[in-house]
C-alpha cells in the first residue's frame, strides 16, 4: 500500500507539472491548438461502428485520498462519450469520484479529484495520447458527470478538408425496449494504471464494442444491462443496433453476501436517454452555457 501510494504520489505529480491542473471552469495552462487526421476508412465498417466507436474515449482520472495516517493518490480510469462537435464528453459521476481499494486490506478510500485526462479513439491516430479535460459540471443524484476539453480541436479527413471540432459524436435515441439487442461502447484494455506516462500512455487505449441485451427497465427509465462489463466500461454509452445512444452505463449490479459485496458478472445499469438529455438542458440552463447534442429520428437520420 505504502509503496503504491508514493508511486502514484509521484505519476500525479507529473501530471500537474507538465499536464496542468483542470478544475470546474478554471485552467492553468492555455488552450492550444490540437490539429488530427481523421481516418475516413473506419467509417467503411458500417453505420453502429460509426456512430458508437467513433464517439467513445477513455477517461483518466486522478484524485488523492487521505485516512488518518493514510494517504495517496488514485487513478482510475473509466469512459465516455462525446456528445457534440465542439467536444462536449458525458460520463458517469464515477470519473469525478475515484476510488482505490487496497488488496492487502480491502479497505477502499474515496478520493478527491484533481485532474481527468481523454484517451481519443483511433480514427484520430493511435490512441495513446492523453489530453487535459475541465469539468463542467458533477450531479450525483443524476450519477452523470459532463467534461469539455481545454484545448480546440481541429480535424483534416483524408482529402485535405480541414474543419474545427469533432467530426462524429452521440446520436440520441429516446426508443428503448427491455429484450432488444445492444452494445456498450468503452475503453476496452482495461486498468492501465501503470503503463501511464504523461502526456501518452504506453499501452493503446482501444475502444471496444461489447454486446448485450436491454434486460430491464424500471420506472425511472433505467435499465439493467445484461453484458460483461469491466469497471473501466463503466461510464461509456450503450447503443442500439444503430449506433444510437440509448443510455450510459452508470455502475456494476452488486448485492450484499454475508456482509461482503458481490459484483455480477454479467450485468451492469444503465442510465436512460431520457434522463440523459434532462441532464444535459438542467446544465445548460443552470450554467448559462449552450450544450448541443443531437436526438436521432425514428425511421431517418436526426
Amino acid at each position: 500500500m505504502k509503496l503504491r501510494s508514493v508511486l502514484a504520489a509521484l505519476l500525479a505529480a507529473a501530471f500537474l507539472l507538465l499536464g496542468g491542473c483542470s478544475l470546474f471552469g478554471l485552467d492553468i495552462e492555455r488552450p492550444s491548438d490540437v490539429y488530427l487526421q481523421y481516418d475516413l476508412s473506419y467509417a467503411a465498417s458500417g453505420v453502429a461502428v460509426d456512430r458508437g466507436l467513433h464517439t467513445a474515449v477513455s477517461l483518466v482520472s486522478i484524485g488523492n485520498f487521505s485516512d488518518k495516517l493514510t494517504f495517496g493518490t488514485i487513478v482510475k480510469i473509466s469512459s465516455g462519450v462525446i456528445i457534440d462537435r465542439e467536444g462536449y464528453i458525458l460520463s458517469s459521476d464515477t470519473a469525478l469520484r475515484p476510488t482505490f481499494t487496497d488488496p492487502e486490506d480491502g479497505a477502499t478510500y474515496t478520493g478527491t479529484w484533481t485532474s481527468v485526462y481523454a484517451v481519443l479513439p483511433e480514427i484520430y491516430g493511435l490512441g495513446n495520447t492523453l489530453y487535459p479535460l475541465r469539468a463542467i459540471d458533477l450531479d450525483e443524484e443524476s450519477g452523470l458527470s459532463l467534461f469539455a476539453f481545454r484545448d480546440r480541436f481541429y480535424y483534416t479527413d483524408a482529402y485535405g478538408n480541414a474543419a474545427e471540432g469533432f467530426p462524429v459524436s452521440a446520436q440520441i435515441s429516446l426508443s428503448a425496449e427491455a429484450g432488444q439487442a445492444c452494445f456498450i461502447v468503452g475503453n476496452g484494455i482495461g486498468d492501465v494504471v501503470n503503463e501511464v506516462d504523461f502526456p501518452y500512455v504506453a499501452e493503446y487505449m482501444y475502444i471496444s464494442m461489447t454486446s448485450g441485451t436491454v434486460a430491464s427497465r424500471d420506472g425511472a427509465g433505467d435499465y439493467i444491462i445484461a453484458a460483461p462489463v469491466t469497471p473501466e466500461l463503466v461510464g461509456g454509452a450503450v447503443v442500439d443496433e444503430n449506433g444510437y445512444m440509448i443510455g450510459l452505463t452508470s455502475a456494476k449490479v452488486r448485492h450484499t453476501d454475508e456482509s461482503d459485496t458481490v459484483y455480477a458478472k454479467n450485468a451492469v445499469r444503465a442510465i436512460g436517454s431520457q434522463a440523459l438529455t434532462e441532464y444535459l438542458d438542467a446544465v445548460s440552463a443552470r450554467l448559462q452555457i449552450a450544450i448541443p447534442y443531437t436526438v436521432a429520428v425514428l425511421g431517418g437520420e436526426a
